[in-house]
């Protein structure tokens, strides 16, 4: 009898109040029942606010445009992260879930010269007293590949060189309604808001341990009902406590927030970030595809 009821209250949720009940209200309402009919009337209202561009849309984008999606295309695959180099524990964090949550909105970045030689002298030179010099001057390689691989060699490398003058070789842009697709046919995707955001960390609460609170090495964790309610969503979409405490992670790692390009376009440079680190795939154009070369595991916190 008691499930009869229940049934009932979900159908009049739905169809009485129907849409306009709001989502927050609705998430609680779900939480309150345990009720994954409601859970997943929320995920689908979220869903449907935004969708993947379509064929048509994707047709009047510019080329460097389509480079940036068909590379998304290609590298953004949660539920198999074997090409990337990750902490053991990272290769599962998304492997049950319905939805993954993505930025919509996504920088890149495109160099402006082809002459590798020059642009390695010209930092190096500029640096010589740093420690790196000579170990990337005995590396140098003046192909556009060794270029991404050695001189532009991860983030931890770049936070010790001039900013300045290594980005005056690149002209920025950014696509800021970015609706990509997925290959993945078991997931669908969610865009990412500040209002969700808050809407799911009011939800969530605050039951967080602190980070070093059971050892220096401890990262912070979710505790007590903040873990329950984490737990409730997972069916969904995965969420964990941020490295330091102050947040909760709700985008769908790898996040990536920047695609670097050669001159041609032949070759590209994926940067993504975990909860934890920082790391890029190295991926080349053959015949108008893009596909995988290497990945590197960038800086830790």
């Amino acid at each position: 009898m008691k499930y009869i009821i229940q049934i009932v209250v979900v159908v009049m949720v739905m169809c009485g109040s129907g849409y306009s009940q709001s989502q927050d209200s609705l998430l609680s309402k779900a939480y309150e029942m345990k009720s994954n009919v409601l859970l997943d009337k929320f995920f689908e209202n979220w869903r449907m606010e935004k969708t993947p561009i379509t064929d048509e849309e994707y047709a009047k984008l510019k080329d460097a445009e389509k480079d940036v999606y068909d590379i998304f295309y290609e590298f953004y695959t949660p539920k198999d992260l074997s090409r990337l180099r990750l902490e053991d524990f990272e290769y599962k964090l998304y492997k049950n879930v319905k939805y993954f949550v993505v930025e919509p909105k996504i920088k890149y970045r495109i160099l402006n010269s082809t002459n590798y030689d020059s642009l390695y002298n010209e930092l190096l030179n500029d640096y010589d007293s740093l420690f790196i010099s000579n170990w990337k001057r005995s590396k140098k390689d003046t192909t556009a590949y060794s270029f991404f691989i050695e001189y532009y060699e991860d983030n931890f490398y770049q936070g010790l060189l001039n900013k300045d003058l290594f980005y005056i070789h690149f002209k920025k842009d950014s696509i800021n309604n970015f609706r990509p697709r997925i290959s993945d046919k078991t997931s669908r995707l969610l865009y990412f808001s500040l209002d969700y955001n808050n809407l799911l960390s009011n939800f969530i609460g605050n039951d967080i341990v602190p980070w070093g609170t059971n050892g220096i090495m401890q990262t912070a964790f979710a505790d007590s009902l903040s873990q329950l309610k984490i737990d409730f969503l997972y069916s969904n979409i995965f969420i964990m406590a941020s490295h330091w405490g102050n947040y909760w992670e709700i985008q769908t790692s790898p996040k990536v927030f920047n695609i670097d390009f050669t001159n041609d376009r032949k070759f590209a440079k994926v940067s993504y970030a975990f909860p934890y680190h920082q790391g890029y795939s190295i991926f080349e154009k053959r015949n108008g595809k893009w596909f995988f070369i290497i990945d590197y595991f960038g800086i830790m916190w």
